[in-house]
């Protein structure tokens, strides 16, 4: 059954992630992907997602998807129970998941139970299209991207950051200027959309309603 965590700011909410689990967080190994924040400056929020891992008491394996193969990604992710997609900038992110393959890696694990943590730009990448993040992330980091088409492993588009000014006002200009065929949702960096089979539920650090709704 498909299970995935999507976050605006994963080390927020981790916690509750954690709460969902059917053992010690020592039996999970987790493959952390920062690529997405390769190409940022100053990416100390990948260090702080990886280190609320570390915390957490996750077995992590660090791998980058730039210049790699589909075979030796799959090698390096031998036995991972989740796989970890921090934030940064989601074309550039896209462009080096389709270079390696990544997506057919991911797509196989979902499918197998294997559970998904998206961070960010990691959690709009999971759903069926990026091209709402134009304006925000930088297209030009990823000149070899032919297409804002996701992993669609969700069939809705989460946007991250809405709590924050600058995101929002940027987030609501994208939706009147670019036509979307998908259903959006907005969460706050509190917040995180936890997806089980066919359903799904916005979970809060802070007091909102916690029931599945049906995704069909």
């Amino acid at each position: 059954m498909k299970k995935l965590f999507l976050a605006s700011v994963a080390r927020n909410i981790l916690s509750m992630f954690v709460e969902s689990l059917d053992r010690p967080t020592s039996k999970f190994k987790v493959a952390f992907i920062p690529t997405a924040g390769n190409v940022i400056k100053e990416n100390e929020f990948i260090l702080e997602d990886r280190k609320k891992l570390v915390d957490l008491g996750f077995n992590l394996v660090d791998i980058n998807l730039e210049n790699k193969k589909k075979s030796q990604l799959l090698e390096e992710m031998n036995g991972v129970d989740v796989i970890f997609v921090a934030g940064g900038n989601t074309f550039y992110l896209l462009q080096e998941v389709l270079k390696s393959k990544f997506n057919e890696i991911v797509e196989s694990f979902v499918e197998r139970g294997g559970i998904y943590i998206g961070s960010s730009a990691g959690t709009l990448l999971a759903g069926p299209s990026i091209e709402l993040a134009k304006n925000i992330d930088n297209l030009e980091d990823a000149p070899d991207l032919k297409s804002c088409t996701g992993l669609g492993l969700v069939d809705f588009v989460i946007l991250p950051h809405y709590d924050d000014e600058e995101f929002k006002k940027k987030i609501d200009e994208n939706l009147k200027k670019y036509k979307c065929n998908y259903k959006v949702i907005k969460i706050t960096d509190n917040q995180a959309v936890w997806v089980d089979g066919d359903d799904y539920k916005i979970i809060s650090s802070a007091p909102i309603t916690n029931n599945f709704k049906n995704n069909n």
